[in-house]
């Protein structure tokens, strides 16, 4: 049974692929600090790519990074994602700034 944060109730190991055929995958500590600062469980945010979503680089460095920007429960966020293995990786998902919100739009 997984450990889950008793605060946010998102689980605290390592490492986390919801399940063996799921497109996506995070670090739970990663998830549980997301929620902390932005409010936005990784789970929930996985959500916007059920739709088509707008996709654009995120920035460069040594792992190609991107954003993805669409409404979650009526309101605009960006989920940050690498491609690794055939998964999403999620890196964090926050509400949008305002020039994504505009590009979005």
């Amino acid at each position: 049974m997984p450990k889950l944060d008793a605060i946010t109730g998102v689980g605290t190991d390592p490492y986390s692929v919801p399940n063996p055929e799921s497109k996506f995958e995070w670090h739970d500590d990663k998830n549980l600090t997301n929620v902390r600062r932005h409010g936005i469980r990784f789970e929930a945010a996985t959500r916007i790519f059920d739709s088509d979503v707008l996709v654009l680089r995120a920035g460069t460095g040594e792992e190609d990074r991107w954003k993805a920007t669409d409404l979650l429960e009526g309101k605009v966020i960006t989920v940050v994602f690498a491609e690794r293995s055939g998964r999403r990786r999620l890196i964090s998902a926050r509400p949008a700034s305002r020039g994504e919100g505009r590009a979005y739009n």
